[in-house]
C-alpha cells in the first residue's frame, strides 16, 4: 500500500466514478451491501476509469458464477460515468521560506533541506551546509492527481 501512495491514493483510482446515488458502506452497513460493493470495487471494476480497467476470464467467470451478488452496481454506475482523461487537475506552488532552530542531527554535519511528496511525485529544496537556520525562499511544485481527495499539508 505504501508503494501506491497509500489506502487513501488507492481509493482515488479504485472510486474515481463511484455514483452519487451508490455511496460507499459504512462499518455498520449490511454485509450483503460491503460484499457488492467490494466484488463491484475490485472484481468488476465498476468505479475504476475505464482506461484503466483490466479484464480477465478468471476474474469474470468467478463473477458471473455467484448468484447471491446483485449486479446493480454495475449497471447503473458505467452508464452515468462521464470519460475525463485528465491525469491531473491542478498544480501547487509551494513556497519553502525558513526553518529556524532546527535540531543538529550528528556531531559532523547538520545539512537541512525539505522534501515535499504527493502520491509517488518527490520536490525537494537545495541542501543548506552546516545551517541550522536556513533560509531558502525556493517555490517547489507538484501536479494534483485527478480525484486524489483532500490533500494533508
Amino acid at each position: 500500500m505504501i508503494e501506491v501512495g497509500g489506502n487513501s491514493y488507492a481509493n482515488s483510482i479504485y472510486e474515481a466514478f463511484l455514483p452519487k446515488d451508490h455511496p460507499k458502506p459504512k462499518p455498520d452497513s449490511p454485509m450483503e451491501y460491503r460484499t457488492k460493493f467490494i466484488r463491484a470495487k475490485y472484481e468488476t471494476q465498476d468505479f475504476l476509469k475505464p482506461s484503466l480497467r483490466i479484464s480477465s476470464k478468471a476474474g469474470l467467470e468467478s463473477t458471473n458464477s455467484l448468484n447471491s451478488v446483485d449486479n446493480s452496481f454495475s449497471s447503473t454506475s458505467r452508464k452515468h460515468a462521464p470519460e475525463d482523461t485528465r491525469e491531473f487537475v491542478g498544480q501547487l506552488n509551494i513556497t519553502v521560506v525558513k526553518g529556524s532552530g532546527l535540531a543538529v542531527r550528528d556531531m559532523l554535519t547538520s545539512d537541512p533541506y525539505v522534501v515535499l511528496s504527493l502520491g509517488e511525485q518527490k520536490a525537494q529544496t537545495t541542501v543548506k551546509a552546516s545551517d541550522l537556520n536556513p533560509v531558502w525562499n525556493e517555490v517547489l511544485n507538484l501536479s494534483v492527481p485527478r480525484n486524489y481527495g483532500p490533500l494533508k499539508l
